[in-house]
């Protein structure tokens, strides 16, 4: 870790001062964003999902080109963003995450060729480098548009961790929050009300954290590899140098997440409307036939659960992960240790990843603010997936092994906690038992507390309010208290508070 921080430290300051970087040289790409949205976002969603969509409020649009450098330490990317303003006040400025700058992802982003409406301008770095502000030339009334321009590289590191989320390990590229990326905005009254989220999570917590949005990508790589990301993909076009340039499409999606390797064997099926693939270690054909069963399941368990699957595609990806998994839009990575060491644990990691796709990618919350918020009902959601599967028993058993015992024992040893405060409130020794185990009893106690037909008419009701937004807890238990009908107040000052 220390020597991360260094190398972040290092080239941060080398460009610190956006204006004065040097734009990438070898990159001759024009992004621009479709005059007809739904040719970004159609192709990626199911036939229900789209008219639900075209309604909604204008989302920012993505086009984005990015290369992969020939000795795989670098890409180099152009980026097109169109920002509407649908709030009710003007804008001033614009905020940026650049996630390769955060502990969490140990590299560096270098932004270059900042314009908006065809105009240079230069940025203020936020959040120890990790956030980029750009001040506007002119205030960004109520129901106009942005367009920005902007040119980056991003450095990709070569790791031997064994738990790797951003950069190369084990001959796999895994690129997360690659670009950079629009911050979530608070809106209507409090305090908050027109600040833009650039605080970084600690470490052992999540980091990713935008609005939803459309993307429209070229990513060029070279041709011996494969290439998975969020959302759809259009074509493969082969280039003179030997490359191949995937075209993808997706939207209203949380993050643009692309995975590159050449060492996976692949196995699809479908399932709740949805092509599925698993993409497993070569030679772990049987485990990755597993994990394309467990994803199936739980999509198709979840779909009837919680509401139907958006996506027409979702993939599961071994990663240099360890025995560890990680959520992204249409996609999650499962460490390759669950495919062998760990493999009594990939039906109930998968089940719970595959639960982000209700609890993350479509129903969004802050995970600094509430990291139990999607970790508790994700965690919760594979006690309905072992039911549905193996039955009651089985659930039963999952329930007291994987959180009841465990948290019985930390809670005896001084580690306990309330489970709804902020991240950096906790520490690595109790993070994953409050946002994780004692948040998923907290969900049992509910669905105690409403009986099996409520509890499931509210999780359904919280997805289908809340869907392609970002919820907070007082929305959840507000939504919750009017349909039950139940005062939730002394079961949230138990678990929560």
């Amino acid at each position: 870790m220390t020597r991360h921080w260094l190398i972040l430290t290092v080239l941060v300051a080398l460009c610190m001062q956006v204006a004065a970087c040097v734009p990438p040289a070898e990159l001759h790409l024009t992004p621009d964003v479709a005059s007809d949205p739904s040719q970004v976002y159609g192709a990626s969603l199911q036939e229900w999902a789209r008219p639900e969509v075209e309604v909604m409020a204008p989302l920012p649009r993505y086009a984005i080109q990015a290369e992969l450098g020939p000795s795989g330490d670098r890409l180099e990317g152009r980026m097109t963003l169109v920002v509407p303003n649908t709030s009710s006040v003007p804008w001033t400025d614009l905020v940026f995450r650049l996630y390769p700058n955060t502990p969490h992802y140990a590299s560096a982003m270098n932004v270059t060729e900042i314009q908006v409406a065809g105009e240079p301008i230069t940025g203020e770095f936020d959040a120890d480098g990790a956030a980029l502000r750009l001040l506007l030339p002119a205030p960004l009334a109520p129901g106009e548009e942005a367009v920005l321009n902007m040119a980056f590289s991003v450095l990709l590191p070569r790791r031997d961790e064994g738990y790797t989320l951003f950069g190369w390990e084990d001959d796999i590229l895994s690129l997360p929050g690659f670009y950079p990326t629009l911050a979530v905005r608070s809106e209507g009254p409090g305090s908050d009300a027109g600040r833009w989220a650039t605080a970084v999570p600690p470490g052992f917590a999540d980091v990713l954290f935008n609005p939803i949005a459309l993307y429209d990508v070229q990513f060029t790589a070279p041709a011996d590899t494969a290439v998975v990301a969020s959302g759809t993909t259009l074509s493969e076009t082969p280039t003179q140098e030997g490359t191949v340039t995937w075209h993808i499409v997706g939207g209203p999606l949380r993050d643009m997440t692309i995975l590159v390797s050449n060492r996976w064997e692949s196995v699809s099926d479908t399932a709740a409307g949805a092509s599925v693939t698993s993409y497993y270690p070569a030679g772990a054909q049987a485990a990755g036939q597993a994990a394309l069963f467990h994803a199936a399941a739980a999509l198709r368990l979840y779909s009837d659960l919680y509401g139907p699957y958006p996506y027409t595609e979702f993939d599961v990806v071994a990663a240099p992960l360890g025995f560890r998994g990680m959520e992204y839009t249409g996609l999650v990575t499962i460490g390759e240790e669950l495919y062998d060491r760990y493999r009594d644990q990939l039906a109930f990691l998968v089940a719970h990843e595959t639960a982000h796709q209700w609890w993350y990618a479509q129903v969004g919350n802050d995970p600094l603010a509430h990291p139990w918020l999607d970790e508790g009902p994700a965690e919760y959601a594979a006690f309905d997936y072992y039911r549905g599967v193996y039955g009651q028993a089985a659930a039963e058993e999952l329930l007291s092994t994987r959180w009841q015992t465990p948290y019985a024992v930390a809670a005896s040893h001084g580690i306990d906690g309330p489970v709804g405060q902020s991240a950096d409130m906790m520490t690595e020794a109790n993070y994953e038992l409050l946002a994780y185990a004692k948040a998923a009893l907290f969900f049992d106690a509910l669905r105690n507390w409403l009986g099996d037909e409520m509890y499931a008419q509210v999780m359904r009701a919280y997805v289908e309010t809340y869907r392609w937004q970002v919820a907070t807890p007082q929305g959840f238990f507000g939504l919750a208290q009017s349909l039950s009908g139940v005062n939730l107040n002394p079961l949230a000052e138990v678990w929560l508070y």
